[in-house]
């Protein structure tokens, strides 16, 4: 299965949703956004794996966050 969703936000906007992400995984839950796409819950582990990324490409930039981990 996979979700995927893409918005157009300020940045305020997208420093809260941010923030609100941040404030679930500490509790070992996420909800995949609404906003996005279908909701979900999806539980975390206590361990996982991420990976920070940023490119450059002419005028387009791109900063990612991912997170992954097996089981649950």
């Amino acid at each position: 299965m996979e979700l995927k969703g893409k918005l157009t936000m300020k940045r305020e906007e997208a420093g809260r949703l941010l923030k609100e992400l941040g404030e679930e995984l500490l509790t070992g839950r996420l909800t995949y956004p609404p906003e996005f796409g279908e909701a979900r819950d999806i539980s975390t582990p206590e361990s996982l794996v991420v990976e920070v990324e940023y490119k450059e490409k002419r005028d387009k930039k791109k900063f990612e966050i991912e997170f992954e981990w097996y089981g649950t």
